[in-house]
């Protein structure tokens, strides 16, 4: 890269911008394309790359050739972005998982324990009434406390 264009760049002149972009926004995509394998990823990345190198410039006493630069700048998108998505992958994530399996869990319980106490119930009152009608024998299982505590469903023939 020829000091001219650096000195353009480092004083922000937008034709020797356009100059550097044109001659290395090629190869620093490929680069970004070729360490992440995701093409979505490597044009954010891509775009933050070329976004942050005025800054990097003004901050830069002695750059080195801009390719190099702008692939370290872009290896630190690139770890960073990995940083951010290994602590969603490895942390976040897996503790809303568990909240939420843990949570669906608890309540397929109480949805379980309810439908077998209704079915109790529900065993315990034809029993009642087949009792009562004489197409099972009677055995007075808390039909006549049922009868005597709450209100008279079941026939008189339990004492």
């Amino acid at each position: 890269m020829d000091s001219e264009l650096l000195k353009n760049l480092t004083s922000g002149d937008p034709e020797a911008f356009q100059q550097f972009y044109d001659q290395y926004s090629l190869p620093v995509y490929r680069y970004i394309l070729d360490r992440t394998g995701d093409a979505e990823r490597t044009h954010r990345l891509w775009q933050e790359t070329f976004r942050s190198l005025p800054d990097l410039l003004q901050n830069t006493t002695q750059p080195d050739p801009m390719l190099l630069l702008l692939t370290v700048l872009a290896d630190r998108r690139i770890d960073l972005l990995n940083a951010i998505e290994a602590f969603h992958v490895s942390e976040v994530v897996p503790d809303s998982v568990q909240k939420r399996a843990a949570s669906r869990r608890t309540g397929l319980i109480i949805l379980l324990v309810g439908l077998i106490l209704v079915g109790i119930l529900a065993l315990w009152v034809a029993t009642g009434f087949l009792m009562a009608l004489d197409v099972l024998p009677a055995y007075d299982w808390g039909y006549s406390w049922f009868n005597r505590v709450f209100f008279r469903l079941f026939p008189s023939s339990f004492p």
